[in-house]
C-alpha cells in the first residue's frame, strides 16, 4: 500500500514538474524567436547591400532564403519549404522587391527531457517512499499493538461473559434484578460480537448459505426482547413465512441485532417498536420503526465511530458494520427520521431463488 501511495504522489509531482518544464521550453523557444527577429532587423541594411552585390557573407550561423519578387531570383543555403518547417525558428523581412527569411534550427531536447524526467521520477519516488515509510512506521506499529490488544481483550472477555450467562440461566431466582442482569449480558454479547466481527471479518472467510430469514428474524427478536422488557418496550412484529435469502448467519445476525438494539436504546420507556418482513418482486423488505429521539443527520450515522448521541454509549461501529454487509450483499438501505418523532430503517434484500442446477 505504501508503494502505491508513494507512486501516486510521485506521479502528481512529476505532472507538475512536466508542466513547468513544458512552460520553460516554450519560453526558451520564444526567446530564440525574439533573437532571430532582432538579428534580422540588425542585418537589414547589411542584407540589402549584400543582396545588391550578390555577396551574402554576414549571415553565418543562420539559415536563409532570399526571394526576388520581380525576377524570381533566389539566394539561399536551405530550401524555403524546409526553412518554414517546424524544425526551424524563423522570421521574414520584406524590403523593395526582396522577401528575406532567416532562421535558426531548433534544438531537439526530447531525449534530454526524457532522461531528466526518468532520473527525477526515480529520485522523487525513492525520497517519498523513504519519507512515507519513516512517517507511518510508528502508526503501523501502533495499529498492530491496538489490534493485538483488542484480540487479547476479546479473548479475556469471552470466558467471563459465557460463565456469567450460563450461571444466570442456572439460577432458580427470577425477578426484575435477574432480568436486568440478563438484559445487560445480552447487550454485552451483541457488543462483543460486533467488535469480534469488525476485527475478524477482513481476515477470515465467512460461509454464506441459504438462510430462512423469517425464522432467523423471529429468533433475534426473541433474543432482543429481554432488553426491550427492561424499558417496558413492546416489539410488534409482522413477519411473512419462508423468506429465504443468501447470507451468512453471522452477518444476518449483525444486520438485525444492530437495528433492533438501536431502536431499543433510543426509544423511551413504554414505547413500541414495529418490525416487519415482507416479500415482493424478488426482494424482501425488512422494516424497523421506532418512536424514539430521531436522527439529525441520516447520512452520517453509517460513518465509522460516529455517534450522534455520545451519552447513549457504544463504539459507533454497529451501523458501519450494517452498511458494509449491505454493500456486500447488494442490500439497499432507506432511512427516514424526524427528531423527536422516531426513525424508520428499511432494507431491501434480494430473495434467494432456487436454480435448476441446485436440485441436480
Amino acid at each position: 500500500m505504501s508503494k502505491i501511495k508513494s507512486l501516486l504522489i510521485t506521479i502528481i509531482i512529476m505532472i507538475f514538474f512536466g508542466m513547468q518544464e513544458y512552460r520553460i521550453s516554450l519560453a526558451q523557444d520564444s526567446l530564440n524567436l525574439a533573437n532571430v527577429e532582432i538579428n534580422l532587423r540588425n542585418y537589414e541594411s547589411i542584407i540589402k547591400e549584400q543582396i545588391e552585390n550578390n555577396n551574402i557573407k554576414n549571415l553565418d550561423g543562420y539559415f536563409y532564403y532570399i526571394y526576388n519578387t520581380k525576377n524570381g531570383d533566389k539566394i539561399h543555403n536551405i530550401s524555403s519549404k524546409e526553412l518554414l518547417s517546424s524544425n526551424f525558428i524563423n522570421r521574414q523581412l520584406k524590403f523593395d522587391e526582396y522577401i528575406v527569411t532567416i532562421g535558426a534550427k531548433k534544438i531537439d531536447r526530447t531525449l534530454w527531457h526524457i532522461v531528466i524526467f526518468v532520473i527525477v521520477f526515480v529520485l522523487v519516488y525513492l525520497i517519498i517512499y523513504a519519507l512515507f515509510k519513516a512517517h507511518i512506521k510508528e502508526q503501523i506499529e501502533f495499529k498492530r499493538l491496538i489490534s493485538q490488544f483488542f484480540n487479547d481483550a476479546m479473548h479475556e472477555l469471552k470466558t467471563p461473559l459465557g460463565v456469567a450467562t450460563i450461571n444466570l440461566e442456572m439460577l432458580q431466582t427470577r425477578n426484575k434484578y435477574t432480568h436486568r442482569i440478563k438484559s445487560a449480558l445480552r447487550q454485552m454479547k451483541i457488543t462483543y460480537e460486533d467488535v469480534e466481527y469488525y476485527i475478524k471479518n477482513r481476515k477470515i472467510n465467512i460461509d454464506k448459505n441459504r438462510l430462512n430469514f423469517s425464522n432467523h428474524l423471529r429468533n433475534r427478536v426473541k433474543f432482543c426482547s429481554t432488553m426491550a422488557n427492561v424499558k417496558n418496550i413492546e416489539i410488534c412484529t409482522d413477519i411473512d413465512d419462508e423468506i429465504y435469502i443468501y447470507i451468512s448467519e453471522i452477518e444476518a445476525t449483525r444486520l438485525i441485532d444492530n437495528n433492533i438494539t438501536n431502536a431499543i436504546k433510543y426509544s423511551s420507556e413504554n414505547d413500541k417498536i414495529y418490525i416487519s418482513l415482507k416479500s415482493s418482486d424478488n426482494q424482501a423488505r425488512l422494516r424497523i420503526k421506532d418512536y424514539g429521539i430521531g436522527i439529525k443527520d441520516t447520512k452520517e450515522i453509517f460513518r465509522r465511530y460516529f455517534r450522534e448521541d455520545s451519552a447513549s454509549g457504544g463504539f459507533g461501529i454497529g451501523l458501519n458494520i450494517v452498511q458494509k454487509i449491505c454493500k456486500e450483499y447488494n442490500i439497499k438501505i432507506a432511512v427516514a427520521s424526524r427528531v423527536g418523532f422516531g426513525s424508520v430503517f428499511s432494507y431491501y434484500i434480494p430473495i434467494f431463488n432456487t436454480k435448476f442446477l441446485d436440485n441436480v
